[in-house]
């Protein structure tokens, strides 16, 4: 099992959801995602630290093509995994 030492400035990960209204967000604060580039030969402790000292401030929220999007993982909601398989049933449904 793969086991990373907590960065400096995790906590911010911890899957806190800012509380806003995604019609307050002032677009300004957010951090793009395609300004991010991380360096893929580093470690993931290196990955993870320069991805927070880059993006700053809201993880989950940020924009992508001019979209205002805002991520969360739950471990007791409707995982992307449920999603997909979701997905997948109702594609093999519809053609099969």
């Amino acid at each position: 099992m793969l086991t990373i030492e907590e960065p400096q400035n995790m906590s911010i990960i911890s899957g806190k959801i800012p509380k806003n209204n995604m019609m307050e967000i002032n677009r300004d604060d957010l951090w793009d995602i395609d300004e991010i580039n991380i360096d893929k030969e580093k470690s993931i402790k290196d990955k993870l630290e320069e991805f927070v000292s880059i993006a700053k401030g809201d993880l989950s929220t940020h924009l992508n093509e001019d979209y205002v999007v805002r991520v969360h993982f739950s471990q007791n909601d409707y995982s992307a995994t449920d999603a997909m398989k979701y997905y997948m049933k109702q594609i093999a449904e519809l053609k099969y």
